[in-house]
């Protein structure tokens, strides 16, 4: 039987699109009935890899025929859309505990932030905001 090419695309990389298809793609079943090609990210695909602990490779492929469709390996063309290294990585620590604090405050009856970890996300979140400040002035100043 022929299996066809599929396209899978991952949606926003940002979003659980990339851990639902590479879970999917841990099945055999899958590749029995199709060769699947992943529209997407690298490093979110690659991330949700790690995150969900599976055994998997990454296949980068420039068009659908070049896909090998082999269980165990993710065949995929990857978009480019998430740029590593940009801001220093601890800034997702940052933004976690800022966001976990803020889900306490919208959810709990009565939530109590101490001075210093307001201190601390504070001036956490203007040193994000100046590096950010800093990055978009390189990146747009090149273009001018």
């Amino acid at each position: 039987m022929k299996r066809e090419r599929i396209a899978i695309t991952m949606g926003d990389p940002a979003g659980i699109g990339s851990e639902v298809v590479v879970k999917a793609l841990t099945q055999k079943s899958v590749y029995e009935k199709c060769i699947p090609v992943v529209i997407g990210d690298y490093e979110a695909l690659w991330d949700a890899i790690r995150f969900s602990g599976l055994n998997l490779s990454l296949n980068e492929v420039q068009a659908p025929e070049e896909a090998v469709g082999k269980l165990g390996v993710v065949d995929y063309i990857n978009l480019n859309y998430l740029k590593p290294n940009i801001l220093p990585r601890e800034y997702s620590k940052l933004i976690s505990n800022a966001s976990l604090i803020r889900n306490r405050s919208d959810y709990e009856d009565f939530y109590i932030c101490s001075v210093t970890d307001t201190n601390m996300l504070f001036s956490g979140a203007m040193t994000f905001c100046m590096d950010v400040g800093k990055y978009l002035e390189r990146r747009y100043s090149e273009k001018l």
